[in-house]
């Protein structure tokens, strides 16, 4: 999973666990801080004062031999070679990476030094994700943007874009549902890289990281901002909210 703190990609993760925990399944966990309590996993917290960190964690883990494995953070080589040893021997790994976008998230395992056919063999999924709020339901009314917005819009995505999207806007007018502020509740937008046999063997070839980014494209993936596009045009959120997250 990549993001920003405050992504939602714990949470994600969470969701993912959850729906694969059973009696029978071995699921650890190793993390800054426990932020969901999954029954009939072990959950455990790096302490850097007793040098358990997360590459002494996963060491720990490992020799309990689980199935599925949630790592919290993989931002060093060594905590990264240690979940793709454990991934290519038949572990399910899960974990965070600190990435703007699936591109870079690749970009980063590849910049640890892991080597280019681990990456491409051991990697199913790479998923960004943003937090953006959605409009109320209760006071939800179409809009004419003000100019202003329009220009920002153009300038974070590109006048291609946008004709994407019907020119009929909506944004909560505020009401005691929610609080005037025209939202109630959030919901994530994705990006979801699949590393199949074709772009494996791109990464394999260590081809430019644009190019691998683009066939991905070409291959159907929803990029961020096109997904949170896509809710604006589904009247999930707004223009606004979605120039606010829209650091992709």
């Amino acid at each position: 999973m990549a993001g920003p703190s405050g992504s939602g990609k714990t949470t994600t993760l969470y969701a993912l666990l959850n729906i694969l925990n059973q009696p029978d399944l071995k699921i650890a966990t190793i993390e800054n801080q426990i932020k969901y309590r999954l029954p009939g996993t072990s959950q455990s917290v790096v302490n850097h004062k007793i040098g358990y960190t997360f590459s002494a964690g996963l060491r720990a883990l490992l020799r309990q031999n689980p199935k599925i494995i949630l790592v919290g953070e993989m931002k060093n080589k060594e905590t990264a070679d240690l979940v793709f040893d454990a991934a290519i021997t038949g572990h399910l790994m899960f974990a965070t990476i600190p990435a703007k976008n699936t591109a870079d998230a690749l970009a980063h395992l590849l910049s640890l030094k892991i080597e280019p056919f681990l990456v491409a063999s051991a990697t199913n999924l790479i998923i960004a994700e943003r937090l953006v709020r959605k409009i109320c339901e209760n006071c939800r009314a179409n809009y004419k943007p003000s100019q202003k917005i329009i220009a920002e819009l153009e300038k974070t995505f590109g006048p291609k874009d946008l004709k994407k999207i019907p020119r009929r806007f909506y944004k909560g007018k505020g009401c005691k549902k929610c609080d005037q502020t025209g939202y109630t509740g959030q919901i994530g937008i994705f990006e979801v890289l699949e590393i199949d046999a074709e772009l494996g063997e791109m990464i394999l070839k260590k081809m430019p990281m644009e190019k691998i980014y683009q066939k991905a494209k070409e291959k159907g993936m929803l990029t961020l901002s096109e997904d949170a596009l896509f809710k604006v045009k589904e009247r999930i959120t707004s223009l606004e909210e979605v120039i606010r997250v829209a650091k992709f």
